[in-house]
């Protein structure tokens, strides 16, 4: 029986989506390495200019990513701008991105990134309190042209 379990729990994955790949490679913008350097939890997000406001039950993890182009020619991000951003704790629920305005948001950059340069970016998902309460593992999924990737972070 505990084989037959197995065999359901592989056919129900998405065979669309798959978690295996390096967070650079999930990113997948050629010339430019990413690195997640840490993450944060917290009732609400606030900047100088701006903020999210805190939401009854739920909380706002906040993914702080690092993009090194390591080519030699600038790297327009406006050519990767209809992605989308989905992360899982724990294997469980994936949630999307929040909408912010900021220029640091990954999910809406448009700028350049000169050749040799780092950026700091963020993510910002949003999770039942639950959720957040013992995180073990974080799933980053990438999502352009009809392909999810997934990165262990």
């Amino acid at each position: 029986i505990a084989d037959e379990d197995s065999t359901v729990e592989g056919t129900e994955e998405d065979a669309g989506e798959d978690a295996g790949y390096s967070i650079t490679d999930a990113f997948d913008v050629p010339g430019v390495e990413f690195t997640c350097s840490e993450f944060d939890v917290s009732t609400e997000y606030k900047t100088r200019n701006f903020v999210l406001s805190e939401v009854s039950g739920k909380q706002y993890l906040i993914l702080a990513i690092d993009a090194t182009n390591n080519s030699d020619s600038s790297i327009d991000f406006s050519d990767y701008s209809g992605r989308s951003y989905s992360l899982s704790i724990n294997g469980g629920e994936k949630s999307s991105t929040q909408y912010t305005p900021l220029s640091n948001d990954l999910a809406n950059y448009d700028g350049v990134l000169a050749a040799g340069e780092t950026k700091s970016f963020i993510l910002v998902f949003l999770f039942n309190n639950s959720s957040v309460e013992d995180i073990s593992s974080l799933e980053l999924f990438v999502t352009s042209d009809g392909t999810t990737r997934g990165t262990t972070i």
